[in-house]
């Protein structure tokens, strides 16, 4: 006898299951594996439909922050020009109130002297 004899053998002698219950048991194999390829397709499927979806999502929301980037830059650059705007006419202030202090000073100085005149001319005439 040889191994192969000697295998049928011992399946004959200690096994018993027939050939159509093998076949059974290969066909239900096969069901389960179709089902899950099916189930894993869906998935698949699915997946790409979401892949997609959030991909719209995301080009959507990048274009409303480049809109809104582009709006605030703008905003910035006008808030910019009003504070150069601001900041000239401090200056032009500044320079105003030092003119003013100083056309005080001369008015001062004026009065000063002009009652030092009256008093000098009543003194002449006194």
């Amino acid at each position: 006898m040889n191994s192969t004899d000697d295998i049928m053998t011992f399946k004959e002698k200690h096994i018993k299951i027939s050939n159509s219950e093998i076949k059974d048991l290969l066909q239900n194999q096969m069901k389960l594996i179709n089902h899950i390829k099916n189930k894993q397709n869906q998935d698949v499927s699915e997946d790409k439909i979401k892949i997609t979806d959030l991909t719209s999502k995301v080009n959507s929301i990048r274009e409303i922050l480049q809109s809104e980037k582009q709006t605030l830059e703008y905003k910035n650059n006008v808030l910019s020009k009003h504070l150069n705007h601001i900041t000239e006419l401090k200056g032009e202030k500044n320079k105003f109130l030092e003119e003013n202090q100083q056309l005080e000073l001369q008015r001062n100085k004026l009065k000063t002297c002009k009652r030092n005149l009256k008093d000098q001319t009543l003194l002449d005439q006194g």
